[in-house]
């Protein structure tokens, strides 16, 4: 029997001729889900009113899901049952099922709730990060030539180096007041760059679950830093204020309403554009009475000189805006106000507005003191990038009820349980064999590795015949030269999905760069010699099973074990397990002998 079951209820769906299809990630590019082929379920009143549904009758184009457990003779699973169609008291039903069905795995990366880091002192704080290493940190500041951000505005002083450290510190931005105008000298940028690990741990974490595993342990991967384009960046002029409105500063009552007042004072003190940078977000509630104003007022006379004014009532506000004040000699020392008016709070406001005010004439970044990895992730969602390092690293991903398991598939896949199938042969068996295979993996950056029937071979010629497995990784390691005198890390000119470079603590000078002995331990040749080599060669040498096969529903078909038959060890590829009835079933499975 096959039961699908929730807090309410507990169906048996066997006689209903599911059919349930499993495919092993050991042979995609991605992790998959398992599912069923959509079945019809005969509700009768009591289980449509426990699915909530008896008003839907005759219903189409309707998606109800239902969090459910599978229970299947040998094992269960966390599922979601899909009801599409429904007929009088015919429903039609699909089913997911298993942990690789994970909410998280649809989330952007840069969505998820990454912590903010709060210092007081950037270069500082990154010193110390620079002397640890995951998962005692989940981020470095290596130091990295990337000399193109020169190129870009406020930058002409730019030094080449990411992270630049010299002189036992990383290096800040100044200001030159030797000439008669001050110049704004922004020599580096300070970039935190996650542990590819750290990422992977912080996906799972998401959904509650602990990481193990022969990855984890490497010591290469673990090293391993993702390079973004971004940086850190907080520009201060010679006049510099950032703020949020919190508490009024006063209160007042008209026509029995009370009215709270936030107001901020700016006084500019030279000639020159000024700029207000401001973000406001209130919801109906809090902005059931809305006015804001910037306003200029004369120094000498007090006369007040509205430049921008934005009233409502009863609606949503969202603004994100900047606004430019310029001053003239005549315009200096007056004051400018800027006034938001509310009905009264029972709350800070603080969460939901944002200002910062500085001077145009110049632009010096000082690093902010708040940041977040959400701004420094691959650009992709949680399942893109873990099937990116399934496939570039060559994993078994087990994912269980509070663990993830992650091992190397080339060897994990030899220590799996092997459970004797020999009685369900087929006499009439047929299969293929699968030498005529060349695999063919490729970095971004060109590099590539092929493999055949021979072994490792240093072309991508094929003989007539041949099955062509091509593998793209859109990785690229961060080539390691000596630039202005120093050995680390060069960003790639042109971007992949991941950049990566390998960081291993402070050199022999105690700077923080990137070695290039290290950096050699993922390349292409090395992941193909350590994390696929042997696994090809399986690969090459085995042959593929299709069997048909009518058994009992208690017959154990384990996709995550290895199956004994035709006296070999088999991995299973596919299966489709089509319930026929409570006690019969045929099974299809596709499998390669190991």
């Amino acid at each position: 029997m096959i039961y699908l079951q929730t807090e309410n209820f507990q169906i048996d769906i066997s006689r209903f001729g599911v059919s349930l299809s499993e495919e092993s990630d050991l042979f995609t590019d991605s992790v998959n889900k398992n599912y069923s082929l959509p079945f019809v379920i005969e509700g009768d009143a009591e289980l449509l009113a426990k699915l909530g549904l008896v008003h839907l009758e005759n219903s189409s184009d309707v998606e109800i899901q239902i969090p459910c457990r599978l229970i299947l003779p040998d094992r269960h699973y966390k599922a979601n049952l899909f009801i599409g169609d429904i007929d009088g008291k015919k429903l039609e039903c699909t089913i997911t099922y298993g942990d690789e069905d994970l909410a998280v795995y649809d989330i952007e990366l840069k969505n998820l709730p990454w912590p903010n880091i709060i210092t007081d002192d950037l270069p500082m704080y990154a010193w110390s990060c620079s002397r640890k290493s995951w998962p005692s940190t989940a981020f470095n500041f290596p130091m990295v030539w990337k000399p193109s951000i020169a190129e870009e505005d406020n930058y002409e002083a730019f030094e080449g180096f990411i992270n630049n450290y010299r002189d036992s510190s990383y290096v800040t931005n100044e200001i030159d007041n030797s000439g008669a105008e001050p110049k704004y000298l922004n020599k580096n940028v300070m970039v935190p760059m996650p542990y590819l690990l750290e990422i992977l741990r912080f996906i799972f974490a998401q959904e509650g679950k602990k990481i193990f595993g022969e990855v984890i342990d490497h010591p290469n991967l673990k090293r391993a830093l993702y390079i973004p384009e971004t940086f850190l960046e907080k520009f201060r002029g010679a006049e510099y204020q950032q703020w949020a409105f919190v508490d009024p500063i006063r209160q007042n009552i008209e026509n029995n309403k009370a009215y709270s007042t936030y107001e901020r004072i700016l006084t500019p003190e030279v000639v020159g554009s000024y700029e207000i940078d401001y973000a406001i977000n209130l919801d109906p509630i809090q902005a059931r009475y809305f006015s804001f104003t910037i306003f200029r007022q004369d120094a000498i006379t007090g006369e007040k000189t509205t430049l921008k004014k934005a009233t409502s009532e009863k609606n949503r506000v969202k603004l994100d805006q900047k606004f430019t004040v310029n001053i003239e000699d005549k315009d200096v020392f007056d004051k400018i106000v800027i006034e938001l008016i509310l009905e009264d709070q029972n709350q800070s406001i603080s969460d939901f507005n944002n200002f910062e005010y500085s001077f145009k004439g110049g632009r010096l970044n000082q690093f902010p003191n708040v940041f977040s990895l959400s701004n420094f992730v691959p650009d992709m969602t949680a399942g893109e990038y873990i099937n990116l390092l399934k496939n570039w690293w060559n994993l078994d991903i087990d994912v269980q009820e509070r663990y993830v398991v992650i091992n190397f598939a080339q060897d994990s896949v030899l220590e799996r349980n092997v459970r004797d199938h020999s009685h369900l042969e087929d006499p009439d068996k047929k299969f293929t064999h699968n030498t005529n295979r060349f695999y063919k993996l490729s970095y971004a950056n060109g590099e590539t590795y092929f493999y055949n029937k021979r072994g490792r071979v240093f072309s991508d010629l094929v003989d007539e015949g041949t099955e062509e497995i091509t593998i793209e990784l859109d990785v690229q390691p961060a080539l390691v030269e000596l630039n202005q005198g120093i050995m680390t890390a060069v960003a790639p000119e042109e971007s992949s999905d991941i950049d990566f470079c390998l960081y291993d603590g402070q050199d022999e000078n105690f700077q923080p760069t990137c070695s290039e002995s290290i950096s050699r331990s993922i390349s292409l040749d090395e992941i193909g010699e350590k994390f696929w080599e042997k696994w090809l060669w399986f690969r090459i040498h085995s042959k593929t099973f299709k069997d048909s096969i009518e058994c009992s529903t208690s017959e154990i078909y384990d996709i995550k074990e290895l199956s004994f038959k035709y006296n070999e060890k088999q991995v299973i590829k596919k299966i489709s397990k089509k319930f026929q009835s409570e006690k019969v079933m045929k099974v299809e499975v596709e499998s390669e002998s190991f």
